[in-house]
């Protein structure tokens, strides 16, 4: 009995691993490029995410959004936040939809990430700290742009994740 429930962990445990190493190999593939443009890349990765994970992944770019704006980094960051984002969506919230859309309002470009999983509490999240590094790395990176992170969820209502970022993006200055 005991040896049939060590099996079953392992086999959850190897799951587990195999599904880390299917989302790094497509991490490390589907970043923007010269070859790959901005909204192409995350279309792409969207693709690759839903034929692996079976969850749908759709992305919705408002028309007054010219991806040449983005900076090299600034494309960067937004994608890592969005890799973070459905990696944390796909680890913990069991997901079957999740949204992405890029929108501009107010002088600031938002990225929304919004799925239809478990939820969680935001604040007890925050006072977990390093059980949660996931959302402290799309803080940082949000903040590095010069921009702001939200997170609203609940138990059983899903999780929003907005990321806002002054637009156009302030370019700098390189000595």
């Amino acid at each position: 009995h005991t040896a049939r429930a060590q099996l079953t962990r392992l086999a959850g445990v190897l799951q587990a691993a195999h599904a880390d190493v299917r989302e790094y190999i497509l991490n490390l593939r589907a970043a923007p490029s010269p070859q790959q443009p901005f909204f192409a890349a995350i279309r792409h990765y969207l693709d690759d995410f839903r034929s692996n994970y079976n969850v749908q992944a759709g992305l919705t770019v408002a028309a007054e959004l010219d991806e040449e704006r983005f900076s090299p980094e600034a494309q960067m960051q937004f994608f890592r936040i969005l890799q973070e984002a459905l990696s944390n969506a796909r680890k913990h919230s069991r997901a079957q939809r999740i949204a992405v859309a890029f929108a501009v309002a107010e002088g600031r470009v938002r990225m929304s990430i919004e799925d239809d999983g478990c939820g969680f509490d935001p604040a007890h999240a925050a006072l977990a700290g390093g059980s949660h590094f996931g959302l402290e790395s799309i803080r940082a990176r949000a903040e590095e742009l010069g921009g702001d992170l939200r997170i609203e969820s609940a138990p059983g209502r899903g999780t929003l994740v907005v990321v806002e970022v002054p637009w156009p993006y302030p370019a700098r200055e390189v000595y």
